[in-house]
């Protein structure tokens, strides 16, 4: 049986999808991109984390923190990926949000190599961290963890 064509038919139309931002993800990709890279990328584990928490970032959901990552690498030069900063601020976004009551992270890092990720993350006995990354790590991933 062969296809029959109606050339009378009306062309389907496309729909606009509008996605909405999230002013939080935007405000912490922003913060991300405006450290300074080459400052921290030399200093310690304790340093960059208290430059983080200077920063008054805001505190995001584990789908928040995933949409952040995804537009970290999206936006970002590989070396700055690779190097301590992004894992530690990752890490940093996972710490307070677990802070703030939420847990069961999952990082979606596929083909990208991000060292430290989840470096030095405090749980507890009766609530622990609860964190799947789906990809590769780098080194030192969830070294030192608690």
């Amino acid at each position: 049986m062969r296809p029959t064509i109606n050339s009378n038919a009306e062309p389907e139309r496309l729909e606009e999808i509008v996605v909405k931002k999230d002013k939080d993800v935007e405000e912490v990709v922003r913060i991300y991109h405006e450290s300074d890279f080459k400052y921290l990328r030399n200093d310690n584990w304790q340093n960059i984390r208290e430059t983080y928490q200077q920063k008054k970032i805001p505190v995001l959901t584990p789908t928040q923190i995933d949409l952040t990552l995804q537009r970290i690498i999206q936006e970002t030069q590989e070396e700055k990926i690779n190097s301590n900063v992004t894992g530690l601020y990752i890490t940093h976004l996972i710490q307070e949000s677990y802070t703030a009551g939420h847990n069961n992270f999952t990082l979606n890092t596929k083909d990208t190599t991000i060292n430290n990720l989840a470096y030095k993350l405090t749980g507890t006995k009766k609530q622990p961290i609860d964190i799947t990354i789906n990809g590769n790590t780098g080194d030192n991933c969830g070294s030192y963890m608690k």
